[in-house]
């Protein structure tokens, strides 16, 4: 044995060591998720409400409706909304969607928009949460039933 063979196998050891920290923290931050961020739409700042349609969120804004294809992350939004301000939002099995706004329900259903009067309440309500029944096709709007 030479002398300095200690030192020699120390210092082997610290290097080793060494490199295995710097593999790890590659290795972790390599493997570290991603966030992505998607600016605000100028026609969709408040979200009060999603649903989820096939491909497609929904989103019941301070604007109007939105749509976000989740395929590739565009929207559209819908200027020609009878409301603006929707509040809460729903999609039924048959390919309609329900809005709920102030004092209105939206159904969009075939890319036409028909607009009913909540006239069971006053013309301050919000609707801020909606359901579906899909037995029977009854549209609940803060607990109100509608057909």
């Amino acid at each position: 044995m030479q002398e300095g063979t200690g030192a020699e196998a120390m210092k082997n050891l610290f290097f080793f060591v060494g490199f295995c920290f710097v593999l790890f923290f590659c290795f972790m931050a390599s493997s570290a998720p991603v966030w992505t961020y998607y600016p605000p739409a100028a026609q969709a700042s408040i979200v009060y409400d999603v649903a989820l349609q096939g491909d497609y969120l929904w989103c019941a804004t301070a604007n109007g409706p939105v749509r976000w294809d989740t395929r590739d992350m565009t929207f559209t939004t819908y200027p020609d909304a009878p409301v603006k301000n929707v509040t809460a939002v729903v999609a039924d099995s048959i390919g309609n969607v329900w809005f709920g706004g102030t004092p209105y329900l939206l159904k969009y259903s075939n890319s036409v928009w028909s607009k009913l009067f909540l006239n069971n309440t006053d013309s301050y309500s919000i609707v801020y949460a909606m359901e579906i029944d899909e037995k029977n096709g009854n549209v609940f709007a803060d607990g109100i039933s509608w057909e």
